[in-house]
């Protein structure tokens, strides 16, 4: 019965793609025909389809990962950015941030 719920996975990612995300998805993609993967425009891109997928497809993980005082996104994010490549040196992302990454990884992953 696996199969079946990774059907069931697939056709709500289809669904959230299509709906909430669509403005999402589609400037990613734009973005990705126009400039390639290794913009720095297309990860910013990336980062906002990611947020918005995740906010529908895995709400647990999600507040995890986005919300609270000091929300791991941007912490994590800040290392994706080509800008910020030469930030302090020594400075690592805390424990709490690489689980709560994990988790949400592992959660979108389900819906790939």
């Amino acid at each position: 019965m696996e199969w079946l719920a990774g059907l069931q996975r697939s056709f709500e990612r289809r669904r959230v793609e299509r709906g909430a995300c669509k403005d999402a998805v589609a400037a990613r993609e734009e973005c990705l025909a126009n400039y390639g993967a290794e913009s720095s425009l297309c990860t910013r891109l990336k980062l906002a389809e990611k947020r918005c997928l995740a906010e529908h497809l895995c709400p647990r993980e999600f507040l995890q990962f986005y919300g609270g005082t000091k929300p791991c996104a941007n912490i994590v994010e800040k290392f994706c950015n080509d800008e910020d490549e030469e930030g302090e040196s020594g400075q690592s992302i805390p424990k709490r941030c690489r689980w709560a990454s994990y988790a949400l990884g592992d959660c979108l992953h389900k819906y790939a």
